[in-house]
């Protein structure tokens, strides 16, 4: 690939950190049954687990490009990851159901920097005439991750709990964050002077918040005013 073995490692860390988060986007849809009956929710409301970390996680991906200007990869790449342990290792207490939806908004906080981050680590890192090998292989680990994610996670839970899960997890994503702490350099350089867009940023989280609210309520409990609203501010 024409890198050093130190950049391949770095590049091996980076892309294993994604994988771990991007596997949290399926592995929550075979643990439902056991979340509903423990914490006696329904089904729409247990939902939320899933729904919600998408809508972060879309929430934060544009504003990732703010804090790549503004941040080293190194120092971004960690934090990102110690925000995702800490939401994992939430998300395994959950006591209640508040504190596990707590533990998977945390979680896609901390998800929804590292994929355009690695992508963007990806561009600068590899030699033009090797990019696109680069970025298959990273489409094929953000692909294989969300696939396999519902079956480890019913292996676990058939021999586990749920509480397990997040817990495995948790273990995972701090050791990418020890280990990356040694061995990633600190790349890019940063801009002091870039200004975060901030309407830019409330409406699109309006935006998002909006249509993912009003369309999941509609699908739940049919057409009432609070879902209307909800997609029309979406839209508008």
């Amino acid at each position: 690939m024409g890198l050093s073995r130190k950049q391949i490692i770095m590049l091996a860390v980076l892309v294993f950190g994604t994988f771990v988060t991007v596997l949290n986007q399926t592995v929550v849809a075979p643990a439902l049954p056991s979340v509903m009956a423990e914490m006696s929710v329904d089904a729409s409301t247990a939902q939320w687990l899933t729904t919600g970390f998408t809508l972060v996680n879309a929430i934060m991906i544009p504003i990732t490009a703010f804090l790549t200007d503004r941040f080293t990869t190194k120092r971004l790449f960690l934090v990102s990851m110690v925000i995702f342990t800490a939401g994992s290792a939430l998300a395994g207490w959950g006591p209640n159901f508040a504190v596990l939806l707590l533990g998977r908004l945390v979680q896609a906080a901390g998800a929804g920097i590292l994929m355009p981050l690695v992508m963007t680590v990806l561009m600068w890192t590899f030699p033009v005439d090797k990019r696109g090998t680069a970025m298959g292989l990273f489409g094929i680990v953000i692909a294989f991750g969300p696939a396999i994610g519902p079956t480890a996670a019913g292996i676990i839970i058939d021999r586990a709990t749920w509480h397990d899960m997040f817990y495995i997890i948790t273990a995972l994503s701090a050791a990418v964050v020890v280990i990356g702490a040694f061995v990633l350099q600190k790349g890019g350089d940063t801009n002091k002077d870039v200004t975060l867009d901030v309407p830019s940023v409330v409406l699109s989280s309006l935006g998002f918040g909006g249509l993912l609210y009003g369309l999941s309520t509609i699908g739940s409990y049919g057409l009432r005013v609070d879902a209307i609203a909800g997609t029309l501010v979406g839209v508008v």
